[in-house]
């Protein structure tokens, strides 16, 4: 080991310790070698919330639109009303899903 290098120590469950190991050992890593390879694989990867970025500001804009929509037009019922907010809410919940 080199004179720049430092110890870290960290402390994690039994079944976290067995899960790293396990999955390590299939590659056939040491637990520095497989530790530096997982912040190499993280440092390339994208977020998933910009990878739908174009979707999560359509979806803004969606929103925005309908509730000013639900608000504002008097050609529109109540029970639509509720039914576009009820549909606009559950769109909303499931891309918010989606991007965890």
């Amino acid at each position: 080991m080199s004179e720049n290098c430092n110890r870290m120590y960290m402390y994690l469950s039994k079944e976290d310790i067995k899960e790293f190991d396990d999955n390590r050992n299939s590659l056939g890593y040491t637990r520095r070698e497989y530790l530096k390879h997982l912040m190499q694989v993280e440092k390339n990867k994208e977020p998933v919330c910009m990878k739908y970025k174009d979707i999560v500001e359509q979806m803004a804009e969606l929103t925005t639109i309908s509730k000013a929509l639900i608000l504002t037009d008097k050609g529109i019922t109540d029970m639509d009303r509720q039914t576009l907010n009820l549909k606009m809410e559950q769109l909303n919940s499931n891309v918010r899903e989606l991007l965890k």
